[in-house]
């Protein structure tokens, strides 16, 4: 638990953070961030591997948990519920990555067995070119 959290010290029992969560306690909101957030972020960061990427989800997974909050019934811990958030969370953004980044090919990468780099050739004159161009007409000079 960080220092904030203890200083944020919720006197009263989970089901009473509830109830102030589904009535929409800023106080509780800051809490309830506050001390499942290491947690949150270490289960997530497990998951994915990269720092990044595992802040980006850890906040998605507080905001789902706030929107989510009223749907809550109580039959596990909230801990619980928000750790299934958690992996929930983690899980569809390492699917989504692998779908969307698996067909990408960077243009720096090496072709396998050759050692080459993907080389992109321009067909226009560049503006240096153009200009000399220009100038050649001009002066008649061939």
């Amino acid at each position: 638990m960080s220092d904030l959290a203890q200083s944020l010290s919720w006197g009263r029992d989970e089901a009473e953070l509830v109830h102030e969560l589904q009535a929409g306690s800023d106080a509780a909101f800051d809490y309830l961030v506050t001390y499942y957030h290491a947690g949150v972020f270490n289960l997530v960061y497990g998951i994915l591997s990269d720092r990044a990427d595992a802040a980006d989800v850890t906040q998605e997974v507080f905001l789902r948990a706030f929107r989510g909050i009223r749907g809550f019934r109580q039959g596990s811990s909230l801990k619980t519920w928000l750790y299934r958030i958690s992996v929930r969370q983690a899980l569809n953004h390492r699917r989504w990555c692998w779908r969307h980044h698996r067909q990408q090919v960077s243009i720096d990468a090496e072709e396998e067995g050759r050692g080459l780099a993907l080389d992109l050739k321009d067909s226009e004159a560049t503006p240096y070119e153009r200009l000399s161009l220009t100038f050649r007409r001009c002066s008649g000079a061939q």
